[in-house]
This record gives C-alpha cells, sequence and structure tokens, in this order.
C-alpha cells in the first residue's frame, strides 16, 4: 500500500472511529508489536484514546513525506503518470474491443491486426518506457540522461524476449495475437543484438 493510500485509510477510520477496526488498521502499519498486543487486549476508553494517538502519529509522518515527495517530483514523472494512466485505459478500451470481436465470431482480420499492434508496439512500450523512468527516479532522484537507460535492463529484454519465443513456439488460436508476438520478438532481437554490440 502506498503512502499516500495509509493516509487515506487512516482519515477515513478517523470519520468513523470503530475501535477493532482501527486496531487492524494500526496491526498493518506500526512496526511495534508491544501497542498492537496492548490495543487488541480490549477496547476500554484509554486504549481508544491511546490508538486514535497512534493512528494521528502514523498520518501525520506519512503525510508529511508524501507532500515532500510531490514538491521534489519533477513534471516530467508527474506528466508520465498521467499519460501511463491514459495509457492503460486506452489498451483496457481496445482489448475490450478485441474480446467483443472475438466473441462475436471474428478471429482474424485488420482491426484485430490494428488492435494487437497498437498494444503490443504503441501502448506496452511506452508504458514501460514510463514505469522505468520512474522506477529510475526512485532508486536515484535524478532524472536518467537518456530514456534507454531508464528502460528494462538487458537481463529483463532477454527474459521477455525468452517469454515470447515460448509463446510463439506454442502458438494461439488467436492469429493477431501471434503475430503481434512475432513482432514484438524481432523488434525485442534487433533491441538486445543492438545493446550486445555496444558494450
Amino acid at each position: 500500500m502506498k503512502k499516500k493510500e495509509i493516509v487515506e485509510a487512516i482519515d477515513a477510520w478517523l470519520k468513523q472511529p470503530i475501535y477493532w477496526d482501527g486496531v487492524q488498521l494500526f496491526e498493518r502499519f506500526s512496526t511495534s508489536k508491544f501497542l498492537i498486543d496492548y490495543l487488541k487486549a480490549g477496547g476500554e476508553a484509554y486504549r481508544k484514546t491511546m490508538l486514535h494517538k497512534e493512528l494521528m502519529k502514523i498520518k501525520d509522518a506519512l503525510s508529511l513525506e508524501v507532500e515532500q515527495e510531490e514538491t521534489e517530483t519533477p513534471d516530467e514523472i508527474k506528466t508520465g503518470k498521467q499519460e501511463a494512466r491514459a495509457l492503460m485505459d486506452r489498451r483496457f478500451a481496445l482489448k475490450e474491443r478485441a474480446r467483443v470481436l472475438y466473441e462475436s465470431g471474428v478471429t482474424e482480420g485488420d482491426e484485430l491486426h490494428n488492435i494487437a499492434k497498437t498494444i503490443m508496439q504503441g501502448i506496452n512500450p511506452r508504458l514501460d518506457e514510463i514505469e522505468g523512468i520512474e522506477s529510475f527516479w526512485g532508486a536515484n532522484k535524478f532524472l536518467p540522461e537518456s530514456q534507454e537507460v531508464a528502460i528494462s535492463n538487458i537481463a529483463d529484454l532477454v527474459k521477455r524476449r525468452n517469454n515470447l519465443r515460448s509463446y510463439v513456439s506454442r502458438g494461439t488460436t488467436d492469429p493477431a495475437k501471434l503475430e503481434a508476438w512475432k513482432s514484438e520478438l524481432f523488434d525485442l532481437e534487433k533491441k538486445i543484438n543492438a545493446i550486445q554490440n555496444n558494450s
């Protein structure tokens, strides 16, 4: 659970402070076994006050961290997150369209091919790129000089290539999907060869 989500969960509890729900919440986010056991032992007024105080401490500390992270986060990361959400929505809509086509008996054709191609060659690589840049920022607190640095390392690319090889060799009843896998596999082979030749 992300820090912001923890803050939101505590806020929701504060609006309706049911003791045992609060104890479960505290147990999830606290490292103090002594306090957890103490709060689990009963619901007297003093324990209720202590639970409220301890959850407020967690909330205040995390709220400060979230605020600092949001002010430090570069615009490129913020816009990347917005773009990723839009791309995931688009990918979902395309998959739904493909499912409807497939269920109506369409198993091949330009529309299915274009859907698979858009997802595999357009949306997924861009999502990987955005995720790579976010991961790089999270680990280093500065942005990479080139996007290639942030994208998957060679081990990740080889793993994906090997998965695609097994998908292609096993085959599928969906010709558009098979074509997309072959296309992505071809692109990955080129990328891996380029990285290996430059190293």
